[in-house]
């Protein structure tokens, strides 16, 4: 384990490295837990309390729209 001169401490006990291939520097920063993974169990949660209701995203009985073309009309001039 090497140990950061005072003044430069991190918290946590795993960090990033990442090194710049043009200038050879390295950069540690201290590992925090994934932003991404805390939202989604956020929203787990949310769907625990609140469950969708059963026909959620169910088979509507409207009719597909099919768009016609847009250059039906259109005359080269």
């Amino acid at each position: 384990m090497k140990q950061m001169p005072p003044g430069f401490d991190l918290t946590g006990d795993e960090v990033w490295v990442h090194k710049d291939d043009e200038t050879g520097e390295v950069t540690l920063s201290a590992k925090r837990p994934n932003p991404d993974q805390d939202r989604l169990s956020v929203l787990f949660a949310m769907l625990d309390e609140a469950p969708l209701p059963e026909d959620f995203l169910a088979d509507r009985p409207n009719a597909i729209e099919i768009p016609g073309n847009p250059l039906e009309d259109w005359t080269e001039s």
